[in-house]
């Protein structure tokens, strides 16, 4: 079993080949350059960076110094951290947090959930695209026309993918839509992962949500994976005053747990926002 604070040697072993690893006084990290797909922002992804690195401030900014200079037309960083663990310097922000349910956790109802039929399709794929509109909104960030529709559509073509359904009086009015083969590449695990929850038209949000998940979880012990989700942080000027932290309070209460957190970095773009790689005083 691979813990959170550590990294698969296959991850390692690919990102070298591919030439994304790097090393700063022996310590490693891996980074890449994408356009996030719904907003079409340049970002860097740093999916793996040692313990050292993370929490050393001066080893983290010269990070960000590398980072800069390595990926000019960037405009935000994605770091990965570890549950338990922020980034050593403040300007880093929660940007999502990645849950697992606790293994052994008791099993709750699941009432008025079937699996999604395809009459279920089109009402699904609004969902979606509505639940990746609503996450960039919810952090000030533009989406781009039609994106949203296309990777919603994107993941209902995705193999794994599985939706379910929850029912009032005959008609869907909510969904959970997973992965049931996600394979998490920096820790090798194999997951049950929880894309897209939605349940705006339910008489009762919380009590859908409640169903849905429980039927989430019963799909995931069926196959014998661990049962993951994500809380997105919807404050990147804060890094205390955030809704996504009480969420996660209440998370915790309930079973579940922070495998891993998306911090988040802006960067200077002609605004005031933090110029990366700003030396430390």
């Amino acid at each position: 079993m691979i813990e959170e604070n550590q990294v698969c040697s296959a991850y390692l072993t690919s990102v070298e080949e591919a030439g994304l690893l790097h090393d700063i006084e022996g310590e490693r990290y891996s980074s890449g350059f994408y356009r996030e797909p719904v907003t079409h922002e340049p970002q860097i992804l740093v999916e793996y960076a040692s313990q050292r690195i993370l929490t050393d401030p001066r080893l983290l900014s010269e990070l960000e110094a590398r980072l800069a200079a390595r990926y000019p037309e960037a405009q935000r960083v994605l770091l990965r951290v570890p549950g338990g663990t922020e980034p050593a310097l403040d300007h880093w922000i929660p940007y999502i947090s990645y849950v697992q349910l606790s293994p052994g956790q008791v099993q709750g109802e699941i009432v008025g959930v079937r699996p999604a039929q395809p009459d279920d399709e089109s009402l699904v794929r609004v969902w979606i695209a509505t639940g990746l509109r609503n996450a960039c909104e919810q952090q000030g960030r533009p989406v781009a026309p039609g994106a949203a529709e296309e990777v919603a559509q994107q993941l209902l073509d995705s193999p794994g993918r599985e939706a379910l359904v929850y029912v009032h009086e005959g008609r869907a009015v909510a969904h959970l839509t997973m992965m049931a083969d996600s394979h998490e590449e920096v820790s090798g695990r194999d997951q049950v992962e929880m894309i897209d929850v939605l349940t705006d038209n339910a008489p009762d949000q919380r009590t859908a949500q409640r169903n849905l998940v429980n039927a989430a979880a019963q799909r995931a012990k069926e196959l014998r994976r661990p049962l993951v989700g994500n809380v997105v942080h919807t404050t990147l000027t804060n890094r205390d005053d955030d809704h996504g932290r009480r969420i996660i309070r209440k998370l915790r209460e309930q079973g579940w747990f922070v495998t891993h957190e998306l911090w988040s970095l802006t960067i200077d773009t002609g605004t005031e926002e933090y110029e990366l790689g700003t030396p430390l005083p």
